[in-house]
């Protein structure tokens, strides 16, 4: 650090920085940030820090500065880190190196907290990567700056105090506790006893290990509240409970009652109450001791501050994962879609008014981290529009009035509400708007056989909560059990959701054995299943997003869209399926007719853990966000699809993710383009690419839009494809090859369930023994250890044999359906080699190979040629789903929509040309697809097809080249897997 001789010193600046960011936070007292000031490191008294925050919820953060260029300021934030904070004993965990603008050197003294007010500053962060072992620390970003205004600079600072060491360390400790608690009970009073179905009736699930640890993770939640709470409003600590060592039941009882009673907090202690009372005291007591013990060293961690911690060690605990796909979201993932949302609401943020009156819903709350992060998204822009009020005073308002949950588990539901309270919990409210909602009960008399939990409201305006019939509820300390939750239509400014996904019709059910897998939670019985889904199909709307064969999500869109108003925003997590899939179709419709500004953001990695915003989906996910029109007459808007490279690492990061979206991404009026972001300030490091499109969800071709891409020159070709045209890398003119739809040319074959489906299909399918000659031939499954799929001219593997009294039908059903041209639905791009194939005589398409008949049979061999070249290949992939890796699927009704180039315009000689190469490379093994960079064979038919065929000249050739590698090293299309170019 080096003073200049300009006016204004570091030091000077440095204490108008210091004082202008206290001003920003109100927890940032004089305790809390230290300017300029020695006495601060404990073994070197005597050493200078520039600015050093002491959040009283977090770490420790140092905060050095110099003026820019800043040569030293990275090595004086680096040798902060591990060094020990001389008031509490705290590791320096986090330091930011800052640079100053230049231009703050000569402003006049009297403008210098205006100037530091209006200035941009650019800053990075420097991280130990364990705070005991101080390894090398990490930078990020990784290379670059960020740069922001002092209100962003307040929030950079304000994640940063958040330790992830602590956060890992801490769930580790709770967990143990939780396991030992739970092992304990279990083994004390054994399987079967009536206490373990009490608990487990408490928490509407069933006897089993982990519904135990869910009872013993709820008392730890209400035992580290307590901690927090001990001293304060007569409330005695966990040592003033024991007697003669031992915690006292009654003593527990007593003192969580008063907390419940008298401090409001229904929420978070009334169930554990309800828990504890089935237990023998002498259990509870040692359940205690271990449960403390866990608490204590949470404690001396500084965990308990740090409220995300229970909700992310919830989602281990929550059961039936399997049927009611309650997965969790992450807290990074929650940041980025919430601070997304957040920031389209046109509340007055400086107006205490205009934000205790937005209303605020996650129907499908789950362990509530998207609605804790709304709320922390609502709570930072009003500290930062009211220059540093203390959003504590509203806290009560907003519980009660602002923000709305409800789940179908009642541990879920108190879960959310004891994360929303411990953002201050000290104040106190009187109700709380976080419910639970009946879900597959009969209630005799009512008129209402099954309760379907939240999709109950799409159609109703208000609810009375499931807790209402079983004298447990989650208002304060009143006990208005009788007020309904009011959930008007058209009332929500934002209803955010990572809805569950899974599909009440499909393979599901046969494959678990389970009628409705969507209804099986809780045990609901076979009748209810079915009850429930007739129930839900029985919804009626105008527009209808639902649809049985996408799943519940599609539901839950049709409940955001019922509840949100005019101006307000949707913003879900869904399945990567809903920017492509069939089933998807009406979902991206209702969007494109009802709403404006719609952002799909996927991810492109690889495999699917890294793909989604969720934990344990084991599937590609995208987030979704959305502005409802004023009116539906609206010119439509463009859509925008964002793809990342990663996703978000920590919340940080996803606040920065969410800024550069929200910034750099094409603007209205912007004509259709591909644009990177970048999130530092030198654009050193792309997050990913945007495109801005004008065609909406789908492009005058049909295709779908460009999600889960990571190269966007990949996506650029994409959209030029879509608009029927190719535009290869280094050539600047579009080729003219005429591209169309593939339905122009034919119609698509029947469905496997019409061939061999039951009640009504024609043929059972069976083996084709060596040397047998079929009367049906089928081409059926796939089969790639065979080998017999990687040349474009393959044998039938089954045959069909008609049934009962088909013979008749049969034969008219193969003469009318039976074709050459086969079509890979399910393309593993790095295992198969084929997107379509010619058979050697005409056969019947089945499940993997669906038949397409063109109407001019003489079409088949250059759509086979075409299809199976590289712009083939790619044409598939654009198309198809992406949702797992390494695979490119097309529903039935999507095979039509596959571009292709239009054989049609060919002349005679190039159709003699297309059968020359047709029989030239039916006798060569290809590669899998994602290998077409190295197959020889493969770039041998792209200049048959290209060259010799369509007459391009070697320039297209050598551009071709490049698309060839680019695509292969797509991670959808490598699919990870090691034969990917990267690798080589």
């Amino acid at each position: 650090m080096t003073e200049t001789q300009d006016n204004n010193p570091e030091k000077a600046i440095n204490l108008e920085l210091g004082n202008a960011l206290r001003g920003l936070r109100p927890r940032w007292s004089e305790n809390a940030v230290y300017i300029e000031q020695t006495g601060l490191i404990a073994d070197n008294p005597s050493q200078r820090v520039n600015i050093l925050f002491n959040h009283p919820t977090g770490i420790p953060v140092a905060l050095e500065t110099e003026f820019s260029p800043s040569r030293t300021v990275e090595t004086d934030a680096r040798s902060r880190l591990g060094k020990i904070f001389a008031f509490n004993s705290n590791v320096i965990e986090q330091a930011i190196a800052l640079r100053l603008p230049s231009e703050l050197k000569t402003v006049a003294q009297a403008k210098l907290p205006e100037s530091v007010h209006n200035s941009t500053f650019e800053y990075c962060l420097f991280s130990c990567s364990d705070s005991d072992k101080l390894g090398e620390p990490l930078r990020w970003p990784q290379e670059g700056w960020i740069s922001g205004d002092i209100q962003e600079l307040a929030t950079f600072i304000e994640y940063t105090s958040l330790s992830e060491n602590k956060i890992a360390k801490g769930m580790t400790i709770l967990e143990e506790g939780i396991d030992r608690s739970a092992k304990l009970l279990r083994t004390s009073i054994g399987e079967g006893d009536y206490t373990l179905k009490k608990i487990a009736q408490s928490l509407r699930q069933g006897d089993n290990e982990q519904t135990t640890r869910m009872a013993m993770a709820i008392i730890a939640n209400a035992v580290a509240f307590h901690s927090l709470l001990a001293g304060k409003n007569d409330i005695q600590s966990f040592s003033n409970l024991k007697l003669d060592g031992t915690h006292i039941l009654n003593r527990i009882d007593t003192e969580w009652m008063k907390i419940r009673d008298k401090i409001n907090y229904w929420p978070i202690f009334d169930i554990a109450l309800q828990i504890i009372s089935t237990i023998r005291p002498k259990i509870v007591s040692r359940i205690m001791e271990l449960l403390t013990e866990a608490v204590s060293k949470l404690e001396s961690l500084g965990a308990t501050s740090q409220h995300d911690l229970s909700g992310r060690m919830f989602q281990h605990l929550i059961t039936d994962r399997k049927f009611l796909a309650t997965y969790y979201t992450l807290p990074s993932s929650a940041t980025l879609l919430a601070e997304l949302a957040v920031s389209r609401l046109s509340a007055d943020w400086s107006e205490r008014k205009s934000v205790t009156s937005l209303k605020i819903a996650d129907f499908a709350c789950g362990t509530g981290a998207l609605l804790n992060a709304s709320y922390a998204a609502t709570l930072s822009r009003y500290r930062r529009a009211t220059k540093g009020a203390d959003d504590a005073r509203i806290h009560a308002e907003m519980i009660e009035n602002v923000l709305v949950g409800t789940d179908i588990m009642p541990a879920a539901t108190h879960l959310t509400t004891s994360i929303l309270s411990s953002a201050h919990p000290l104040e106190t409210f009187r109700k709380t708007q976080i419910v639970t909602l009946k879900y597959g009960e009969m209630e005799n008399g009512t008129g209402k056989e099954v309760f379907i939990g939240a999709l109950e409201l799409i159609e109703q305006e208000e609810t009375l909560p499931e807790f209402r019939n079983q004298h447990d509820h989650l208002h304060g300390g009143e006990r208005n059990i009788e007020q309904p939750v009011d959930l008007r239509h058209e009332s929500f400014d934002l209803v955010i959701m990572n809805p569950p996904f899974t599909r009440p019709t499909g393979h599901e059910a046969a494959k678990i054995g389970t009628p409705v897998p969507s209804f099986a939670g809780f045990g609901t019985t076979e009748d209810e299943q079915r009850s429930m889904s007739k129930k839900l199909s029985n919804i009626k709307r105008e527009y209808k997003a639902g649809n049985g064969l996408a799943g519940l999500a599609s539901n839950f869109i049709d409940l955001a869209d019922s509840k949100v108003k005019a101006g307000g925003v949707v913003a879900f997590v869904l399945p990567s399926t809903f920017a492509s899939g069939e089933a998807w179709s009406d979902a991206r419709t209702l969007l494109e007719t009802k709403y404006r500004d719609v952002v799909v953001i996927s991810i492109s990695e690889a495999a699917s853990k890294d793909s989604a915003f969720s934990s344990d989906t084991g599937m590609a996910e995208v987030l979704v966000i959305a502005t409802r029109k004023l009116h539906v007459a609206e010119e439509n808007s463009p859509v925008i699809f964002v793809n990342l490279k990663r996703r978000p690492a920590s919340l940080l990061e996803a606040f920065h993710f969410s800024k550069v979206i929200r910034t750099s991404c094409c603007q209205k009026g912007d004509k259709e383009s591909v644009k990177e972001l970048y999130l530092d300030s030198e654009m050193k490091i792309s997050i990913g690419h945007c495109v801005y499109t004008r065609q909406g969800f789908s492009d005058k071709i049909g295709l779908p839009g460009v999600t889960r891409i990571k190269d966007s020159e990949i996506s650029e070709i994409a959209m030029q494809l879509s608009q029927g045209s190719l535009k290869l890398p280094r050539i600047s003119s579009v080729l003219k090859l005429p591209i169309v739809k593939l339905e122009q040319l034919g119609e698509r074959g029947p469905i496997h369930f019409e061939i061999n489906g039951k009640p009504n299909g024609i043929f059972e399918i069976v083996d084709l023994e060596s040397g047998e000659t079929p009367t049906y031939p089928v081409l059926w499954a796939h089969n790639v250890k065979s080998g017999r799929e990687n040349k474009i001219v393959v044998k039938p593997d089954k045959q069909g044999r008609p049934r009962g009294r088909m013979k008749e039908r049969a034969a008219l059903f193969f003469r009318s359906k039976a074709s050459r041209l086969m079509i890979n639905r399910d393309f593993r791009l790095n295992s198969q080699s084929l997107a379509v194939c010619c058979t050697t005589e005409l056969v019947i398409g089945g499940r993997a190979w669906p038949s397409f008949h063109c109407y001019d049979n003489a079409h088949e061999i250059p759509i086979n040629i075409w299809m199976n070249s590289t712009i083939g290949l790619f044409s598939h992939w654009v198309t198809g789903t992406r949702q797992q890796p390494g695979r490119s699927m097309l529903s039935i009704t999507l095979l039509p929509s596959l571009p292709i180039f239009d054989v049609r315009l060919m002349s005679e000689t190039q159709y003699t040309k297309a059968n020359s190469i047709y029989n030239e490379f039916s006798k060569v093994e290809f590669l899998p697809a994602n290998e077409a960079w190295r197959d020889e064979g493969r770039i041998a038919l792209d200049k048959a097809v290209l060259v010799d065929l369509l007459e391009q000249s070697q320039e297209v050739i050598d551009a071709l080249d490049i698309l060839r590698m680019k695509w292969c090293s797509e991670p959808s299309v490598h699919g990870g897997k090691s034969t990917r170019l990267q690798d080589f």
